[in-house]
């Protein structure tokens, strides 16, 4: 499993059930890179797999986050 599957694997699946498949991989890609850039420690941990459940806790937070806030901004939820 690759580094970018174990974050979206946190990813209420709800979510998903939102975004036009259209854009799901636009969806997808814009905050994974939004975390490798400003959570670039984090996304380390992920990336080398020592993460700690603290740390998935902390992902799971930011990246469910990331999309409350981009499905808002589009419309696709309120």
């Amino acid at each position: 499993m690759t580094v970018d599957e174990k974050i979206i694997a946190l990813v209420d699946p709800e979510h998903f059930k939102h975004i036009p498949k259209m854009v799901k991989k636009h969806a997808i890609n814009g905050p994974l890179s939004l975390i490798k850039r400003e959570h670039a420690d984090l996304y380390k941990k992920f990336e080398e797999g020592t993460e700690t459940k603290e740390d998935e806790q902390e992902m799971s937070e930011i990246i469910n986050g990331i999309f409350i806030q981009r499905m808002k901004k589009h419309g696709f939820i309120k």
